[in-house]
């Protein structure tokens, strides 16, 4: 994955971003239990070459949930990651040092505090946007909460 420097991701993040009017949560039809979640981002009512990818996952065998949310800046020759906030509820020590919860700010690879690991969908997206400056306009609804919508 492509990445760049700590200090260059901190200035693209460094002004309010909003993901307006993001689509519905898309589940994954190869992988059970993966909702996921794309969209473009704006700053000052323009597009600013930056996306929204996030992922929620819950696994059918074990019932542990994972957040992975990122930014990533739109280039001609694919995606830079810019931040990423990896969440992975663990039943015992992690069999690798990178499954531990942690957070990328470009290159830098920033580890987790043991409270995340008690994190819900909106404890995650609350310090995923602080971190990145997002506003999500309207709020996104909880993926692993079934709401029932009515329409007219």
């Amino acid at each position: 994955m492509l990445d760049m420097p700590a200090s260059e991701a901190r200035a693209l993040l460094a002004f309010p971003l909003i993901c307006e009017d993001a689509p519905e949560w898309a589940s994954h039809k190869l992988k059970p239990g993966l909702e996921t979640l794309e969209c473009g981002l704006l700053q000052n009512g323009d597009r600013s070459g930056l996306r929204v990818s996030l992922e929620f996952a819950v696994s059918p065998k074990t019932g542990l949930t994972t957040y992975k949310f990122t930014v990533f800046l739109v280039k001609l020759g694919g995606l830079q990651r810019v931040y990423q906030l990896q969440v992975n509820a663990v039943a015992r020590k992690p069999k690798c040092w990178h499954d531990f919860v942690h957070e990328h700010m470009g290159r830098e690879r920033i580890q987790g505090k043991q409270e995340w690991l008690d994190w819900g969908f909106r404890e995650a997206l609350d310090y995923f946007c602080l971190q990145t400056n997002i506003t999500f306009v309207p709020p996104l609804t909880d993926p692993s909460v079934f709401e029932l919508r009515f329409t007219s």
